[in-house]
């Protein structure tokens, strides 16, 4: 039985290598049994077909064999089907499969294998499936024992659920859907030695990377697919056909989460098929389907290391399934273990330093490390990378202490607290090594299903995944940023030449103020009697114009600052002054936390998925499937080494008691403060480490149920037969919940983006249903025409009614030429996170373009263009562009949204498919996408500056943008409302295309048997632009990279694998072509990095059958080692887009299958 619907009418089973017609053959209609006469050794293939019914066992034969077979499904599907396997002819297997069934084989006039019911034929009374001890002598041998042959390790149980393509449930070959479905078989992933499926998927040109092994900063632990760059949300991950476990708020599944050594194919269809599957089906489909026939023990264990030894990866699998109860259940399960091991940056010398745009000498770029010598382009330097970092180092490093009369400025701290000049090329902190470049993972995952059938139309079945992922990520040691710290001049941690450049800024914080005095000495009050605070005394510079160009401090000879005598005036008078008092304020300390340790983020995923169904036959024409299908995800989130902001603060300001200096604040130093040395590298104790050290913990849980009940069958009405409905509904819910060990708003924690929680439910139900028509058959212009089409409608408690539809036509105009066509109206459901995401706040620094501001050459920027976008905005008339801006970080509120909308999409595909007669094992497909999304949901804005500059942006304001812009009673900016909302339209277009030639070799390299298989897939991007709803210009992305359209979308990738076989080897090769990615700027003459070179990866893989049960493989990825290029300020992360680009350089793997 299958886990989807029963075909119904003539089933084509035909392999996936030859869906071509073949020529015709010129002869008469004969039976099959002839051919035996002309058998010999060079004739033989290997066959492995288990126990099922004779329909299952004729498909895998088809598939096996390469024949051409046409069968009636009602005919065989209850019949059952002895066990194959082991070296035949094709057609003494096929008369052994046909044995006392009732059913005869004939071949027709162009060579295709007709089978039928015989005449006359008296069924058996008692027909019972054959024991898994039942056999067949093994042709060319005397043993009398099945024996488990080399295919039966790549050929498993093709149950008629495969004849269902995904982006439908009726159930259709695989080149006449009406959508392009590509399909990537078990060999394909083991033969590639793929242990985490998205390395795989990722290299489909339509697929664009998305989060992976390689994902450390940004990232999140998972594994996800993205296809059409629409984003991993909008694609939609099926187990089965079915829905499965989440394992984020956001709704994504995590690859890693599948068992990888039980799929039997992929199946990935593109374009929306909301109306098939329910929501979130927006740029397509990615179905894995599990093997659940299992007979015997089967195990597996791989290994793989980079070509520097490191990065090793290991997976181990044990499975064992059997049937019990006579035959009327099979039980299996397995158990797999995955450790993957890191590769830092500093591992790799294109990741060795962090790197930024910047220009540099001509000729001076290092080739292996990516950087250039500095050179202004005013000396003759020249667009280039340069070495960049942090200013924040463990030495520790000071702005805003500059030389100032006698006393030095302040810049870094040295190792004993001395002051240490600065140098920004070569002393900045090198961040880069600290970080993953792959990050580790440990996986256990168990897998078990049953089926067990309770009548003869009827099966109960089970499936249980529990799964158990932790992956790491791993950052350089927090870094901290002080304002306005205070501290003591004398400081005990300090040297010297420190206090120096300390007792130069006593007079300007601290204290009791300096008052000013008149002429004759006497202290100044002001009209109020209030004394008036002093100035320092400073000699002017004028500029031509007479404004003032400078001012320089006067000092008296003692090294204390002269006042200004009399009344002060701002405009031509220093800084305030304050009496020394021994202590000192820091205008900002930057500093990176190394004795902390490295920051890092655990992830420990425990996820569950349990299926229960019933499936069977209601009539002779209908058959159902009702499921009940329960996932559930816990994330156990661990923070290492944050720091404390407040507890920093507690341990720098320190006092001296009975000769100790101690924290100052009591109740700081009951609860176990010690003062932090920060001045220098390496002398934070650990004492004051372990008071302003935290890790922090998150947890959160996730549910989600999907029932459905739906029917499949067949209608013959008085003027079109064979018309194909399925008719179903659906019910599912989903809520989630979230509890963290949050730092106290009072002393919040550094180093770490806060988790935004959120917590909340949504459920829906649905109605749907979908039909295929044939219109016209065997006429001169339509060989056949076919209609397809699908409708659902869905009730969502927070949204309400949401329809979704679909049309397609498939016209087969001759025997060798087909042409499709769909059209799909899809969404997306905004997931837990959009809707019930909790308040959060940030403070990014954002400048008012009402305010009074200045160009770089100190001028005064004009704001006449934008005043009355100012005023509309609550600017007053009278303050347009006088104001100072005198915050620059400004809050942004960030939260979800429950009043969201769905996203709407509208797909519209067209494409070929061509299979000549001429050349045997040749098809060909070439299709056409266009994919518009609406009321895209998402930040609006994409963060607060983008809002403000798309507010007042004179060209074209958008107002949505001005709403979420909100001033204070004076006008000032207040916040920057950056709620989700349905704010944007994404469209994407372009061109798919396949090829492959599977030519079996009649005389071979190595003798007979060989066969030749060829394919190639490629992908053309058109357009990829996006913009705002109330935006006029599209942001064009395709074959751009930077800027706003981050992941480099190459306009053509290309994957190319091509096998040669025989009973006992195969090799393959493969080449992955990778376009060119320019970036998103008018003017790239000034620019470090202004394309991305095309790049081109080449691998090779090999399979030997070592013996009947056992099979080697081997395998090397990347084989010429190709590095990615150098990018600087526009990375995603390690100099580079490392889930685009191969990273990690040559990659050797080995495995080996063993079966009992």
């Amino acid at each position: 039985m299958s886990t989807l619907m029963t075909k119904r009418g003539i089933v084509i089973a035909l392999s996936f290598a030859i869906l071509a017609n073949t020529a015709p053959v010129c002869r008469a209609e004969s039976s099959i049994a002839s051919e035996l006469n002309q058998s010999s050794s060079a004739n033989l293939i290997q066959f492995s077909i288990p126990e099922h019914s004779v329909a299952d066992a004729l498909i895998l034969f088809a598939e096996q064999s390469r024949e051409h077979i046409i069968f009636r499904f009602d005919d065989a599907k209850h019949i059952p089907a002895k066990r194959l396997t082991g070296s035949y002819h094709p057609i003494k297997a096929l008369l052994y499969i046909l044995k006392d069934t009732g059913l005869t084989a004939y071949r027709n006039t162009e060579g295709t294998i007709v089978v039928k019911k015989e005449q006359n034929y008296q069924k058996k009374e008692d027909i019972k499936k054959p024991s898994t001890a039942q056999t067949i002598e093994k042709e060319g041998s005397h043993q009398k024992t099945l024996i488990i042959s080399p295919s039966e390790l790549e050929t498993t149980t093709r149950k008629p659920e495969e004849m269902v393509i995904t982006g439908s449930r009726i159930r259709r070959q695989e080149f006449t859907a009406p959508n392009l479905v590509s399909i990537i078989k078990k060999e394909t992933i083991k033969k590639t030695g793929t242990v985490n499926i998205e390395e795989l998927l990722n290299k489909l040109p339509q697929v664009v990377p998305s989060f992976t092994g390689n994902s450390n900063n940004p990232g999140n632990g998972l594994a996800t697919v993205d296809m059409r760059g629409l984003g991993a949300a909008r694609t939609l991950v099926l187990l089965n056909g079915r829905r499965y476990v989440p394992s984020s708020q956001s709704g994504l599944i995590d690859l890693n989460t599948i068992p990888s050594f039980l799929i039997e194919n992929i199946e990935v269809a593109t374009g929306g098929t909301s109306a098939v599957y329910g929501a979130n089906a927006i740029s397509g489909v990615v179905n894995f389907k599990l093997r659940d026939e299992i007979d015997g023990f089967e195990g597996l264990a791989r290994y793989r290391v980079s070509h520097q030894g490191d990065g090793d990866k290991y997976d181990v699998n044990l499975a064992y399934g059997d049937s019990f109860n006579d035959q009327k259940g099979h039980a299996f399960i397995h158990f797999g273990v995955i450790n993957r091991h890191a590769i830092m940056q500093g591992d790799r010398n294109f990741s060795k330093f962090a790197l930024a745009d910047g220009f540099i000498s001509p000729g001076s770029e290092n080739p292996y490390f990516g950087y250039g010598r500095p050179l202004s382009p005013e000396l003759g330097g020249i667009p280039g990378l340069v070495r960049s970092g942090s200013y924040g180092t463990p030495d520790g490093l000071v702005i805003g202490v500059n030389n100032n009369g006698p006393h030095p400025g302040l810049e870094k701290f040295g190792p004993n607290g001395e002051n240490l000049p600065f140098n920004s090329e070569f002393d900045k902190y090198n961040y880069a090594p600290y970080n993953f470049l792959q990050v580790p993972q440990r996986q256990l995952i168990a897998t078990f299903g049953v089926k067990y059938q309770i009548s003869d139309q009827f099966e109960l079945f089970n499936q249980t995944i529990l799964s158990n992922n932790k992956v790491d990520l791993e950052l350089a040691p927090t870094p901290i940023e002080l304002n306005d710290i205070e501290i003591l001049v004398e400081h005990p941690f300090l040297a010297e030449s420190s206090k120096i450049a300390l007792r130069g800024i006593d007079w300007y914080s601290t204290g009791s103020i300096w008052q000013a005095r008149d002429t004759n000495g006497s202290l100044i009050f002001d009209a109020l009697g209030n004394p008036v605070q002093a100035r320092q005394a400073v000699n002017l510079a004028y500029n031509s114009d007479g404004t003032i160009s400078g001012r320089t401090p006067l000092w008296a000879e003692d090294g204390s600052p002269v006042a200004v005598t009399g009344t002060p005036d701002a405009d031509t008078a220093g800084a305030l002054l304050y009496q020394a008092d021994g202590r000192a304020v820091l205008p900002r300390l930057l500093r990176r936390m190394s004795e902390a340790g490295p920051r890092q983020i655990k992830y420990n995923r425990r996820t569950m998925n349990i299926v229960l169904g019933l499936q069977g036959t209601v009539t002779s024409h209908w058959d159902m499937v009702a499921q009940y299908n329960y996932s559930h995800y816990k994330n156990n989130i661990t923070h290492k080494n944050a720091i404390l902001s407040q507890s920093l603060y507690n341990a720098l300001d320190i006092i001296e008691i009975d000769g100790t200096y101690v924290c100052k604040d009591m109740a700081a130093r009951q609860a176990g403060c010690s003062p932090a040395n920060i001045y220098g590298a390496g002398n934070l104790s650990a004492e004051a480490l372990n008071y302003i050290s935290t890790d922090l913990a998150e947890h959160t849980t996730y549910s989600r149920q999907d029932a459905n009940l739906y029917f499949n069958g067949t209608y013959n009405s008085g003027l079109q037969d064979n018309i194909k409905i399925l008719i179903g509904t659906d019910w599912h819910k989903e809520d989630s919940w979230y509890s963290g060990d949050q730092s106290s708003p009072d002393n919040p924690s550094t180093g770490f983006n806060k988790q935004v929680p959120a917590t909340g439910e949504y459920h829906v139900w649905s109605l749907f249903s979908e039909f295929q028509i044939p219109v016209i058959e065997n006429t001169p212009i339509f060989k056949k025409l076919e209609l397809s089409g699908a409708l659902r409608y869905s009730n969502y408690n927070l949204i309400g009614d949401v329809w979704t539809f679909a049309a397609g036509l498939n016209w087969k105009v001759t025997s060798s030429l087909r042409i499709r066509s769909q059209f799909q109206h899809a969404v997306r459901e905004p997931s837990i996170e959009d809707l019930y995401n909790e308040k959060s706040e940030s403070y990014p620094t954002v400048y008012d373009p009402c305010s009074r501001r200045y160009s770089s050459d100190g001028k005064i920027i004009d704001t006449s263009s934008i005043r009355d976008i100012c005023i509309a905005t609550g600017v007053p008339a009278d303050q347009v562009g006088l104001y100072e801006q005198i915050l620059l970080q400004i809050k942004e509120v960030y939260s979800g949204n429950i009043e969201l909308n769905v996203e709407k999409s509208d797909t519209v595909t067209i494409g070929a498919i061509y299979q000549p007669r001429f050349l045997p094992g040749f098809k060909m497909a070439l299709d056409y996408y266009r994919i518009t999304v609406n009321d895209v949901i998402g930040s609006f804005g994409s963060g607060a500056n983008q809002t403000v500059q798309n507010c007042y942006n004179i060209s074209a304001p958008i107002m949505s943008a001005c709403q979420n812009i909100y001033r204070d009673s004076k006008g000032l900016l207040d916040f920057i409302n950056s709620k989700i909302t349905n704010n944007g339209q994404i469209v994407t277009s372009g061109l798919d295309g396949y090829v492959q030639y599977f030519h079996p070799l009649d005389k071979g390299i190595f003798g007979d048997n060989e066969k030749l298989d060829l394919s190639l897939q490629g992908s053309y991007l058109f357009s990829n632009k996006y913009k705002l709803v109330d935006e006029k210009a599209y942001i064009q992305c395709a074959g751009f990279f930077s800027g706003n359209c981050y992941t480099p979308l190459p306009r053509f990738r290309l994957t190319q694998l091509i096998s040669w076989e025989n009973d006992t080897l195969e090799v393959s090769f493969r080449w992955r072509h990778i376009g060119p990615a320019h970036k998103k700027l008018n003017d790239i003459s000034d620019i470090a990095v202004p394309k991305l070179h095309a790049k081109n990866y080449f691998d090779s893989y090999l399979r030997y059958h070592i013996s009947d049960n056992s099979i080697l493989r081997a395998g090397v990825n990347n084989i010429f080692d190709t590095a990615p290029d150098f990018v600087g300020s526009d990375q995603q992360q390690a100099n580079t887009f490392p889930n685009l680009y191969d990273t990690l350089g040559t990659y050797f793997h080995l495995g080996i299958n063993i079966y009992y």
